[in-house]
Formats: structure tokens, C-alpha cells, sequence
């Protein structure tokens, strides 16, 4: 008898749908595991976004508590607004365009027409009467809405520099009247409108106030060459322009608001949703996902690819790191911005460098707004050269009005007028004294400017309009 096969299982081996079972329960915990993390991811995220919003939301509110409030009574912002509405643009007063074009331009708005000239004056009487009474009110404030992306745009507004402009144009014309004190009361004006410029202490407002500067400081240049001051409307112009410096501050406010409203006007809508994938794609610095340009438009596979990144930069997460990425950065260059000229413009392009070392691919929008600072606190310092480099040209014209001569040497201001200057101001690209020299007519004071070199004494009235070089900030006494 022939033995039969056992069907029994190898001892210690379980039966195929144990076997089943068991891969099945693994399966399942796997899977459960996987969902478990990704709920811990999903929730993780929506964590990271409501606490991103209220750290916003905080910051925006401390900024606001910092800022001094200014009784309605004290305030002359209503009252600006009032005298911009009754200024008469030059093409509402018979300007054809090259005229126009000349009164944009302090030094060309005497070739103006005379008719059109005095009509242009004469029509905009009523807007400077109202200028007077705005700055009777001591303080001017505009509070920004930080939570409104479009709000602070508004803090730019080109009939501030018109105004100035209006002022400088309407000095130098009694300048070469004779009226010295009319004069200088217009540029006194035209000083106090450039303070009252930045009454929302934002970038785009301190920016305002940087080309009003410039266009004070232009009047200034033309009423000192065009006329003969007395020794007291130099010393009321030198008080002004050294309230102004003082009043005007460094950049580290600007920033801290600056930051404040990025995170919440800016980033605070993409974090949350409020913006679409769509209107995102729009943004200037979502742009640098689609390697198109203008003579080669992105294909249908690229801006699918820029879509597909644009959605996992919103809703992986990723928007919440590139804002605080710009919080870090930014709040590095409002500490830059706390320090003098020219330490700031080193550590702000330290920043700048170190910022620019990280090149993660979701850092889509701070970008944008990080590389911009360098360049204003660059241009903030330039004003200020400006600012500086009028007020040692006025204490020059002072010398020469009492005696007889410019000085030989800039130091002989601070021994002669020490009621003026205490100490000389420095040059703020470099920290060291200003650069001057006696010219045949008059004499020459001037920053190296933003590249920090000297360049002899050479303006941006000088330099090749086909080349981009950046001169020497120079202020130029022609007679």
C-alpha cells in the first residue's frame, strides 16, 4: 500500500487567508498612517496660515499704536487737499507743450512766454493763498490703512509736487525782482509742504518727500544765483533746512511700517485665499516662473508649469515662508536704516547680498519688495547730500556777504558762523567732509554720490545722457 500526500501545513506557517488578513491589516495601517499625516500636514498648514495672519494682524496694530495722533484742529492735511484742488495745471492756463514742458523745469520755466508765465501765476493766486492757510495748522498726518493693499498708493500724490514746483518757480521769479524776502518766504513754503509730503510715513511717501526735496533744494540753487539775499533770509533758509534734515529722520520707521504692511496688505490676502491662482499669476514677481519674454511668449506647457507651482506656493504653504523670509530680511534693513550714513548703505547691501545667496524657488514675492530698499536708502541719501550740501552753500554766499569772498576751505564756516554750524554735516556716502572748490564765478560744494567716488565736482547736468554713470551731487554757486 502506497502512502498518500499529507495536506497539512508545514508546522509554524499560517493558512493563506490568515496570511491575506494580515498583509491586508498592514495595508491598512499604512494607509492609515499616510492619512493621519497628511491630516497632520492639512492641519498643520491651516495652523501656520491663522497664525501668520494674526502675527500680521499684531504687527500692523503696534505699528498704529506707535504712531502720535494729531488733533483734527492741529492737522492741515484737509486743508492741503483743499488748495490742491484749486491748482491750474499750465494747460489750462494757454500753455502749448513746449511751454508746459518748461514749467515742469525750474531752470527752464523763464523761457516760458511771459504772457503765459504771468497768466500761470496769476490764475494759481487763489491756490497759494490757500498753501498759507493749510500751513498755518503746525502738523500735517495722513494715516495709511495698512490692511488695504491700494490705500498707501495714495500717498503719492504729483499735485504735492506741484505745489513746489509752483513755489520754487514763483522765488526765483521775485528773486529777479528783487523781493529777496517774497522769496524766501516761498521757499519756506515749498520747505514745510516737503515735511508735510510724508505725513504717512510709508516708502512711497517718503519717496514723495525725497522729490519734493529735490525740487526745494533746485528753488533754492536758482533764487541764491538769480538774486542777492540779505543776511537774514540766508539764515532763515539755513534754520529751515536744518529743521528739515532733523524732521525727515532715518529709514527705520518707514521700514517697520513698510514690513508691516507687506505682511498684512500684501501677503495677508495670498496666505488666506482671498487672491485667486489667476490674479496671483499677475503679480510682477510670479512672472519669473514663466521663462517667456516679450519677443518669445511662454507656451501652453510653461504656464501650466507656472500654474501647477503658483498653486502649491499658495495652498502648500510656501507663502507663508516667503513672508516671513521678507519679515526677516526687512526688519534686518530697518535696523541697517537705524544706524548713519554711510553704515546703513553698507549693512543694507550686506543684507541684500545674504538675501540674495538663498535662491529657493518659493521666494516668488519677496523678491520684489526686498530689492527695492537698497535703492531707496541709496536715493534717501542722495536727498540728504542735497539737503546738506545747500546748507553749506548758503553759509558759502553768507561768507561772502560779510566778507567780501567765499571761504577758502569749507572749515572756515564752523569758525566764522558757529551759530550755524557747530559742526560741518558729512558727506553721507562717505562720512568725511563735503568736497570744495573756488570757481572762477562762484564756487562748487558736492557729494561723491551713489557710487562713492569722486568725480570732480561733475552734476547730472554734465554727465552723457546716452550713459546710466552716476555723478557727483553737486551744488553750484555761479556768481
Amino acid at each position: 500500500m502506497e502512502p498518500t500526500a499529507s495536506t497539512a501545513e508545514p508546522a509554524g506557517e499560517a493558512p493563506p487567508r490568515v496570511r491575506k488578513l494580515g498583509c491586508l491589516r498592514i495595508g491598512l495601517g499604512l494607509l492609515g498612517l499616510a492619512l493621519l499625516g497628511l491630516g497632520y500636514w492639512y492641519f498643520s498648514l491651516l495652523h501656520a496660515r491663522r497664525e501668520f495672519l494674526r502675527h500680521a494682524e499684531a504687527l500692523v496694530a503696534e505699528v498704529e499704536s506707535e504712531r502720535p495722533r494729531v488733533p483734527e484742529e492741529e492737522n492741515a492735511a484737509e486743508l492741503y487737499d483743499e488748495a490742491f484742488r484749486l491748482y491750474v495745471d499750465p494747460a489750462k492756463c494757454g500753455a502749448g507743450e513746449a511751454d508746459r514742458n518748461r514749467l515742469y523745469s525750474i531752470d527752464k520755466a523763464l523761457e516760458v512766454a511771459p504772457d503765459i508765465l504771468a497768466g500761470f501765476l496769476k490764475t494759481n493766486e487763489s491756490f497759494l493763498a490757500a498753501l498759507r492757510k493749510a500751513q498755518e495748522r503746525p502738523s500735517c498726518q495722513r494715516p495709511p490703512d495698512l490692511r488695504n493693499l491700494r490705500s498707501t498708493y495714495r500717498g503719492y500724490n504729483f499735485e504735492t509736487r506741484h505745489a513746489v514746483r509752483f513755489l520754487s518757480i514763483s522765488a526765483r521769479l521775485k528773486a529777479r525782482a528783487g523781493a529777496t524776502g517774497e522769496a524766501t518766504d516761498l521757499l519756506l513754503m515749498a520747505l514745510r509742504l516737503t515735511g508735510d509730503a510724508d505725513a504717512q510715513r510709508t516708502l512711497l511717501s517718503r519717496t514723495l518727500r525725497s522729490a519734493c526735496e529735490n525740487l526745494a533744494v533746485a528753488g533754492i540753487q536758482a533764487v541764491i544765483n538769480d538774486g542777492d539775499l540779505l543776511e537774514a533770509d540766508i539764515s532763515r533758509l539755513l534754520t529751515s533746512l536744518r529743521r528739515c534734515e532733523t524732521d525727515r529722520g532715518n529709514l527705520e520707521e518707514h521700514l517697520r511700517v513698510e514690513t508691516a504692511f507687506a505682511l498684512r496688505a500684501y501677503f495677508g490676502p495670498l496666505v488666506s485665499g482671498e487672491v485667486s491662482t489667476q490674479e496671483l499669476l499677475q503679480l510682477p514677481g510670479v512672472l519669473n516662473l514663466i521663462p517667456g519674454n516679450a519677443t518669445t511668449p511662454p507656451n501652453d506647457r510653461e504656464r501650466l508649469l507656472a500654474t501647477c507651482k503658483t498653486v502649491l506656493w499658495q495652498r502648500g504653504g510656501y507663502a507663508v515662508r516667503d513672508a516671513r523670509f521678507c519679515e526677516t530680511v526687512m526688519r534686518r534693513y530697518a535696523a541697517a536704516a537705524s544706524r548713519p550714513y554711510p553704515e546703513a548703505l553698507d549693512l543694507a547691501e550686506n543684507t541684500h547680498n545674504d538675501a540674495l545667496r538663498q535662491k529657493e524657488w518659493w521666494k516668488l514675492l519677496s523678491g520684489d519688495l526686498l530689492d527695492a530698499v537698497p535703492n531707496e536708502l541709496a536715493s534717501d541719501a542722495s536727498i540728504l547730500a542735497r539737503l546738506r550740501a545747500a546748507q553749506l552753500s548758503l553759509g558759502c554766499r553768507l561768507h561772502r556777504l560779510k566778507f567780501g569772498a567765499y571761504p577758502e576751505r569749507l572749515a572756515e564756516l564752523s569758525e566764522k558762523f558757529p551759530e550755524h554750524f557747530k559742526t560741518l554735516p558729512a558727506d553721507p556716502f562717505t562720512g568725511k567732509d563735503f568736497l570744495y572748490k573756488r570757481t572762477a564765478a562762484g564756487c562748487k560744494v558736492w557729494s561723491v554720490g551713489k557710487n562713492r567716488r569722486d568725480d570732480g565736482g561733475l552734476s547730472r547736468a554734465d554727465r552723457d545722457p546716452n550713459k546710466r554713470e552716476v555723478y557727483d551731487e553737486v551744488f553750484e554757486l555761479r556768481r
